[in-house]
């Protein structure tokens, strides 16, 4: 399927899965050991914004039609020194959710209070301020 991002690619964005699947593997074309399949209302490319990690560690392709919401590292960076309050209910919203949780527990990273993935779909409308905050993606098979 379209790749998303591949492993030792800039982390620049996160993404929330609108609809389709995509699946995580460890580095090797393709070829990589399946680390987790991420849905509908799920997020991933999370791990390394909210832990300042500036590398993908990890690939992610589409496995058929996916159409993604993403959300930049300039934007949650703006965020973050604009909007605090909100900042920090995001990276509490991501630290809870099943990719974030799923590498937590394969490489110790540490995890927030858990929330609902239609609340950080709520919360990540809430960010996309002056039309620059998300941008569609439609990533065919």
């Amino acid at each position: 399927g379209e790749s998303l991002f591949e492993a030792g690619e800039d982390a620049d964005a996160m993404f929330v899965v609108m609809t389709g699947e995509v699946e995580v593997r460890e580095p090797g074309d393709g070829t990589g050991q399946l680390l987790m399949t991420v849905r509908q209302g799920e997020i991933l490319g999370e791990v390394e914004m909210i832990q300042g990690i500036p590398l993908r560690h990890m690939s992610a392709n589409a496995k058929g039609f996916v159409e993604a919401r993403i959300l930049s590292l300039d934007n949650f960076t703006a965020l973050a020194q604009d909007y605090p309050d909100v900042h920090n209910r995001l990276v509490a919203l991501v630290s809870s959710s099943p990719s974030y949780q799923k590498l937590r527990r394969t490489s110790s990273v540490e995890a927030s209070q858990s929330h609902t993935p239609s609340e950080l779909l709520n919360l990540y409308s809430m960010t996309a301020h002056n039309g620059n905050g998300g941008a569609g993606v439609q990533l065919p098979s």
